[in-house]
């Protein structure tokens, strides 16, 4: 839980610093910082766990997805 908590903490820095960080090696820009953010605040919170446990890559793929459809 402590690893989702810190992803979690992560994305919302970059928002808020407004510069791009990497999470598990993957490089976060701030455009999709805000996706992950607008995609996280509307799920349950048993989603927005499995969501965040998920690999960035994918996270951000299903984020995407969620928004575009």
């Amino acid at each position: 839980f402590r690893r989702v908590l810190f992803r979690s903490n992560k994305i919302f820095s970059v928002l808020k610093d407004k510069r791009p960080a990497v999470i598990n090696g993957v490089t976060v820009d701030v455009y999709t910082a805000a996706l992950l953010t607008k995609v996280l605040r509307k799920l349950s919170l048993d989603n927005r766990k499995k969501m965040l446990a998920l690999p960035t890559e994918k996270m951000v793929a299903t984020a995407y997805k969620l928004v575009t459809r």
